[in-house]
């Protein structure tokens, strides 16, 4: 290591991992650090090995979008004997982390990651991952925004799909629903009008988008109801055929999926 990485350990690791002319195996390295501000530098930078890149990407790491050989990484891209997971996949495991902290990456990595996400979106057979990331998106939004208004939306959406709902439950969902179209606020009222528990999660988050950890596990609560009365293989093919039809149903209300600015 240069002696001018020598004068204080921390910050000089840092200046090391950035810097494009620190030989390929000590980036290998300097990768696996145990602080994570130098292995995040490492990471980003282009000199960086492509597997430990690779890995980085896969492993949901936004900082990895960021390195300037990404754009020529992606454009050779295919899968490999040892991917954790496909690219689609890092995409929206990367996208659920961005939105809490959209400086993790740089512009023109969020440029990259915006495609990946559209490819994603619009392959996608499970709501699951789909709602995971309007919640994630919707939680750093002001409660009564528009985009608060759309991810309650969904989840509204996606909840009509359950069997036997009575009377009033639908009437909770038409309350909450036309709080959505900026109708009268009568959230709290919708939440007290039925005990069924997708509805008044819909409600807790619809009053306040703090509440989205609540909500992670709508879809799952909606197709366990659906799937309630069967077993085996049967229940299997029902919530995977469920869970499609959620998907398409989020995709025909909103096309793509949030972009990252």
């Amino acid at each position: 290591m240069s002696t001018r990485y020598t004068e204080n350990p921390r910050r000089t690791l840092i200046q090391e991992a950035a810097d494009p002319a620190t030989d390929t195996e000590r980036l290998r390295e300097l990768a696996e650090h145990e602080d994570e501000d130098v292995r995040l530098a490492a990471i980003q930078n282009p000199g960086v090995p492509e597997d430990v890149w690779r890995k980085a990407l896969l492993e949901g790491d936004p900082e990895a979008w960021s390195n300037p050989m990404a754009p020529i990484y992606l454009l050779v891209w295919s899968p490999k004997p040892g991917d954790q997971t496909t690219l689609e996949e890092a995409a929206y495991w990367t996208g659920t982390r961005l939105w809490k902290n959209p400086a993790r990456c740089s512009p023109d990595g969020k440029v990259l990651l915006n495609v990946q996400l559209i490819n994603w979106w619009a392959a996608s057979v499970s709501a699951r991952p789909m709602m995971n990331v309007l919640l994630a998106w919707a939680s750093t939004k002001q409660n009564g925004s528009d985009e608060h208004r759309v991810v309650v939306r969904m989840l509204v959406l996606c909840v009509r799909t359950m069997p036997s709902l009575t009377d009033k439950d639908l009437q909770a969902l038409d309350l909450i629903d036309a709080w959505c179209a900026g109708g009268k606020d009568l959230r709290r009222e919708a939440y007290f009008l039925t005990s069924l528990s997708p509805i008044q999660i819909t409600a807790e988050f619809a009053s306040d988008t703090s509440n989205s950890f609540i909500a992670w596990d709508l879809v799952s609560t909606v197709l366990l109801y659906v799937v309630f009365d069967k077993s085996g293989k049967k229940r299997k093919e029902a919530m995977a055929e469920h869970d499609r039809l959620l998907a398409d149903l989020i995709r025909r209300e909103m096309p793509l999926p949030p972009q990252f600015e």
